[in-house]
């Protein structure tokens, strides 16, 4: 296990939101967590190529604009495949993490202002786009939206993901195993990709003939603990969801906790569907049923993209869509079988 130096270790805890006592335990091997020690190698591993590209200062530099609050399988994954793909190109990578909106305006100023966003950006953040897209279009930088499935965004370079066919598929698949009540965890409604999301789950729903039953909807943020807590919503009801699908995999994984504690058991009693199929996802026990995203793919179109606009010198490059895929673990049940 590699040794690394306080200024990662600080930059780590600020990241992840972990204590001191936990990054070192996991450079240590003392940390049993696997969560844990995935989100501090990630972390480390990326803070470590971001300061040794800024230590150069030279050859081309790709800039990421990462969400400030967290590093996650979901991030994680993407970033490895920008580093994998800048790598072959012979691009530095510069991963810069996004404060809190009360600063993000006057960061994103300093950002253009000072000259460190290199010759293309990759804008990772699921919101906040308003804040860099008009000072890479008045700067004919290149850049790529991600997440960006927001009708607004349809004119800009993007990587374009069918949450809402995704996600009406796999409502159809829970049908389909004779799930009639179907629970559903969105991510924070202010963002695209959930709103398509839940979009996904009420088109799913009304093409098999179920109807609409909005308290079995509720509204997560993400995060593992929102899984949890949510999951429990939908459990306490009267007459309770014999499915949950969540908008993330964090928080399918929160709502599995939470339906252990309940004394109930995944698959027999709630059967369990994610979206992003991040590494935690094939480990959990039962693994998880997921929509998958092939994260480190979606990192390497952002880098090929750029690169385009880069060698012709504008911004006028299609932006492209990737596919899911639904993977059938062992988190749902066929209650035709019961």
């Amino acid at each position: 296990m590699e040794h690394i130096d306080g200024q990662v270790v600080a930059q780590i805890k600020e990241i992840t939101g972990l204590t001191f006592a936990d990054i070192l335990q996991v450079y240590y091997g003392q940390q049993a967590d696997s969560h844990k020690q995935s989100i501090v190698l990630d972390a480390a591993q990326i803070i470590r190529n971001s300061i040794t590209a800024m230590r150069r200062h030279h050859g081309p530099t790709l800039t990421v604009i990462a969400p400030g609050h967290v590093v996650d399988d979901y991030c994680g994954g993407i970033l490895r495949g920008v580093q994998q793909a800048s790598a072959s190109l012979n691009y530095n990578v510069v991963v810069h993490w996004q404060p809190l909106p009360p600063v993000l305006s006057e960061y994103s100023e300093a950002l253009f202002a000072t000259d460190l966003v290199g010759q293309g950006l990759f804008l990772l953040t699921r919101d906040n786009y308003e804040m860099f897209v008009p000072q890479c279009r008045q700067r004919n930088c290149p850049y790529v939206l991600s997440d960006s499935e927001s009708h607004e965004l349809e004119s800009h370079p993007c990587l374009q993901i069918d949450s809402l066919q995704a996600v009406n598929e796999a409502t159809h698949y829970l049908f389909e195993q004779g799930h009639r009540r179907i629970g559903y965890i969105a991510g924070r409604l202010n963002v695209p990709s959930a709103k398509w999301r839940l979009q996904g789950y009420k088109a799913g729903l009304e093409a098999v003939g179920l109807p609409l039953d909005e308290a079995l909807i509720v509204e997560g943020d993400w995060m593992l603990e929102s899984g949890r807590e949510q999951a429990a919503v939908l459990l306490q009801l009267a007459d309770p969801p014999t499915a949950i699908m969540a908008a993330n995999d964090l928080m399918a994984i929160g709502a599995l906790l939470a339906i252990k504690s309940a004394g109930l058991r995944v698959p027999e009693d709630v059967s369990l569907i994610g979206f992003d199929d991040i590494g935690m996802a094939s480990t959990v026990t039962p693994a998880l049923t997921t929509i998958r995203q092939p994260l480190e793919q979606l990192g390497q179109a952002a880098v090929d993209m750029l690169h385009q606009m880069i060698q012709q010198g504008n911004l006028d490059v299609a932006s492209r869509f990737i596919e899911t895929e639904l993977i059938i673990r062992e988190s749902v049940q066929s209650l035709k079988q019961a």
